[in-house]
């Protein structure tokens, strides 16, 4: 009785016949991990045990291990998937679930580039943040006497003003639309819903 393609390449050890792009994709996304862990020194044993493919397919689909390093790079700053993921966000869903799937979008999308980009050496030197810098002491002695007001710690606190701050002054985040330290000050202290529906 023949046997399929499919059949004969998984009784062979050989990965099943699959579309180039589909299987760089799974390639890239079996790789991700291991270039967060290992960063370039991850093998191409590795890399072929956690795709679950021979070494040389691997060299069929990219050519080398610094093409398909690169090819990972260049699929996670690709803005499109993130892009389909926030055109399918349910436009039903009440307005905190809404919000909520668009923050998760971006945070997982920016965690895993910086990530990536860390462990690959193309970050520059890492910022230092600690409960303990002087930016945070200072932030965490403004507010003192304030907690009855305040939802966080001085701390938390420190951590989202820097982020408000940094983000708002980066010109390819803003864009051509510039925001006050007035806005960025209500934001910080109300959100973006209106008084009456937090």
């Amino acid at each position: 009785m023949a046997i399929s393609e499919a059949q004969a390449a998984v009784k062979s050890g050989r990965a099943s016949p699959m579309p180039v792009e589909d299987r760089r994709a799974s390639i890239i996304a079996a790789v991700t991990p291991l270039l967060m862990e290992h960063g370039r020194q991850v093998t191409s044993a590795q890399i072929a045990a956690a795709a679950g493919i021979a070494e040389g397919t691997i060299f069929r689909a990219f050519g080398d291990k610094e093409k398909l390093i690169d090819a990972a790079v260049q699929a996670h700053l690709d803005p499109e998937p993130f892009r389909r993921d926030m055109r399918a966000i349910d436009r039903t869903l009440p307005l905190e679930a809404k919000v909520r799937r668009l923050i998760e979008l971006m945070h997982n999308r920016f965690v895993t580039i910086f990530q990536l980009m860390n462990a690959l050496g193309l970050a520059g030197q890492k910022p230092q943040h600690s409960a303990n810098s002087d930016f945070v002491l200072r932030v965490v002695d403004l507010l003192d006497g304030e907690e009855a007001q305040l939802r966080f710690t001085g701390e938390r606190i420190s951590q989202f003003v820097r982020m408000v701050a940094l983000s708002a002054s980066l010109p390819h985040v803003i864009g051509d639309s510039p925001i006050d330290t007035d806005t960025l000050t209500d934001f910080v202290l109300h959100g973006i819903m209106k008084e009456g529906h937090a």
